[in-house]
């Protein structure tokens, strides 16, 4: 805006504005924008309430800080590493604090208005201090902190502060063949498996986490001479034993290994690994807690976007080779893949695990579910979107199964939660076995006549109803896409399962629902066709 009177007005009222507004980025913090106008666009509220900081959102909070304050601090963070001080150090200062000091001064990094003071070295007098600004006079750092209401409740100070592991570095973080856990739902599932197994369940299971990545699954955890943690990967080892070292990890050095576990030997397994392995009375009370790799032929780095494809991740191991018939076309899933090897070759164990919904709903599975008979003795769904990184908008459930209760899925409820963690209901999911699914009736619909249009469908689910669409006859075909040409005998029938397909909106809840075969009452109601064929035409 160049007119001198706005420039003026501006210039006079900036300070204040940069002080005092809560600027939201609508792409970044939906999460945070939705809650604020939930909770202040009432009647009778002053728009005076900022976004509380709890134990669920602070490492949510963190990954903005990120972006947004960290490249502002004037402080090289090589020469930081050096001395042992992480990036998460001046994040704890600056949530840790009031009137932008400090409240703890027990802390690496305390803020003391516009600076840091780092805690270097020691002599007489108590201490050597560096101090570090910023590079923007602070801009960013004050509409960042403008929209959250520090610091929290002091009940969390000890537990935000136990848990400076899981607030690494990037680089630390990211680790081929596995998502990150974020810290609210590994809380959440150690809550649900005390529930299933007992309040003492540490004290009496021995836990596995056989897909370990850099060990997040097992924050929380007490009992380490109790605990496993394996993993693919040397690097992510190398991180879990630095971790332990440095006193932010609650294992046992020993228990902390290498292993790959879609073609691992057992025998390569710690020797107290395989003595709980090996006996029948400690396998019943062994608890396999993992969130594997659920990418279809591809690492979990190719589903968040930051790798590229590798098709035989999923084909080329041993696990693969052996149970690929039992799993039929759900033998290209990883996560399928380490569920049959478990149930298998460790029977009578409990299983813990995160993964999509596919072992209940997809057709793919039917075989998988014929092999694997256990019983699911709870389930909750997540939003694929609460991870970071993670491409599309589906359910993850958390299961719990008893391997050693034969038992063939066919319904449950599951709890429901949010974004944010809060529960929304719940939601039965059932399978039927040898059930028909609604693109079986379709082929029926095939006719010889001369076509007016070409339906254009894909899978039986919702996450596939954005692909059905009419096309003309003759247009090129691009896509693996079910062909159906319309004609004047069949366009009733047509504009039915096209009805059928998209009349209900599509969400990451119902995103893995199917739709099945219909009965035929549709024949003899006129109504209903008519109104289909309108909901077609105008669609």
């Amino acid at each position: 805006h160049d007119n001198p009177h706005f420039k003026m007005l501006y210039s006079l009222i900036q300070d204040n504005l940069e002080k005092d507004s809560l600027l939201f980025y609508y792409a970044q913090d939906e999460r945070e924008l939705r809650e604020f106008i939930e909770d202040n666009f009432k009647e009778g509220n002053l728009l005076d309430r900022k976004i509380l900081i709890d134990k669920n959102n602070f490492y949510f909070i963190y990954q903005k800080w990120l972006e947004r304050v960290k490249p502002t601090i004037s402080i090289s963070w090589s020469d930081a590493k050096t001395m042992e001080i992480l990036d998460v150090d001046f994040y704890l200062a600056d949530l840790i604090s009031d009137k932008d000091n400090s409240l703890l001064e027990n802390l690496k990094v305390v803020l003391q208005h516009n600076k840091y003071k780092l805690k270097v070295g020691s002599n007489i007098l108590g201490g050597l201090f560096q101090e570090h600004g910023f590079m923007d006079d602070q801009r960013a750092y004050k509409r960042f902190w403008n929209i959250y209401e520090r610091p929290p409740k002091k009940e969390y100070w000890d537990y935000i502060i136990d848990r400076r592991d899981i607030l690494v570095p990037q680089d630390f973080r990211e680790r081929k063949g596995a998502f990150y856990t974020p810290q609210m739902w590994v809380e959440l599932s150690q809550n649900y498996l005390a529930r299933v197994l007992g309040e003492d369940w540490q004290e009496e299971y021995y836990i596995w986490d056989c897909a370990a990545g850099t060990g997040n699954l097992l924050n929380g955890l007490t009992e380490k001479y109790r605990i496993y943690a394996s993993t693919l990967d040397s690097a992510d080892v190398d991180v879990m034993k630095e971790k332990i070292k440095s006193g932010t990890s609650n294992l046992l050095e020993d228990h902390v290994f290498t292993f790959d576990f879609l073609n691992g030997d057992f025998s390569n397994l710690p020797s107290s690994l395989q003595d709980i392995i090996n006996d029948k009375e400690k396998r019943k009370k062994l608890v396999i807690y993992i969130n594997p790799p659920y990418a279809e032929a591809t690492t979990a780095k190719t589903v968040a976007k930051t790798g590229s494809n590798k098709s035989k991740v999923a084909t080329d191991n041993r696990t693969y080779r052996r149970y690929k018939k039992d799993l039929g076309k759900a033998s290209n899933e990883l996560f399928a893949q380490f569920l049959i090897r478990i149930y298998k070759e460790i029977p009578n164990c409990k299983i813990a695990n995160f993964s999509t919904l596919k072992p209940l709903q997809s057709t793919n599975f039917e075989d998988f579910r014929n092999i694997f008979q256990a019983k699911l003795e709870t389930l909750f769904i997540i939003p694929s979107k609460s991870f970071d990184n993670v491409s599309g908008n589906f359910p993850i459930g958390f299961f719990i199964w008893s391997t050693n209760i034969k038992r063939v899925f066919k319904t449950i409820q599951a709890d429901v939660y949010n974004i944010r963690g809060k529960g929304r209901g719940y939601k039965k999911i059932y399978t039927k076995k040898d059930a028909k699914y609604i693109n079986e009736w379709l082929q029926l619909l095939q006719e010889d006549s001369d076509a007016i249009g070409i339906l254009d469908v894909r899978g039986n689910d919702f996450q596939n109803s954005k692909y059905c669409c009419i096309q003309k006859p003759n247009f090129e075909r691009t896509s693996h896409s079910t062909l159906i040409p319309i004609t004047a005998i069949n366009v009733y029938p047509i504009c039915i399962y096209f009805s059928a397909r998209l009349c209900i909106e599509a969400t990451w809840l119902n995103d893995r629902d199917q739709f099945l075969y219909p009965n035929n009452k549709w024949k003899k109601d006129k109504e209903f066709q008519r109104d289909c064929l309108i909901f077609t035409l105008f669609h």
